[in-house]
């Protein structure tokens, strides 16, 4: 079933803003995900990437446990403010010719997590230290 959610716009500090929009990620509270800006091209970025949100939550969630168990982060999920971003690929860039779009998962410490999606898949999902 699609997610709902209610973009709004926020202030990213110094006079930036951006469109917004906080998704549930059970077993925890929510992602704050965050476009590049206030364009109607992140606007329509956002109302693209929700209804796909309940497929690619589980196979985010599921890859990032993995990972912070293979590379030994002392990440505690439970413990974490969950922000994203999320951009359009542009043409040329990293698995760009696989996915149209990347999410990075940020928490208080790294290592940062990239995924690379595609409607409902999850193409590809990294840590980057």
């Amino acid at each position: 079933m699609p997610h709902e959610a209610s973009i709004v716009e926020i202030d990213l500090g110094e006079g930036d803003q951006a469109f917004a929009v906080m998704l549930p990620a059970a077993p925890y509270d929510e992602i704050l995900v965050v476009s590049p800006d206030k364009s109607p091209n992140s606007q329509a970025l956002l109302k693209e990437l929700c209804p796909h949100w309940g497929a690619l939550w589980p196979k985010i969630l599921n890859k990032l446990e993995e990972g912070i168990a293979k590379h030994g982060e002392e990440t505690v999920l439970e413990d974490e403010e969950f922000i994203a971003e999320v951009s359009r690929l542009e043409p040329g860039v990293y698995m760009a010719d696989k996915a149209d779009i990347f999410f990075r998962l940020e928490f208080d410490e790294p290592p940062l997590w990239d995924c690379f999606i595609k409607g409902d898949e999850l193409v590809h999902f990294q840590p980057v230290f």
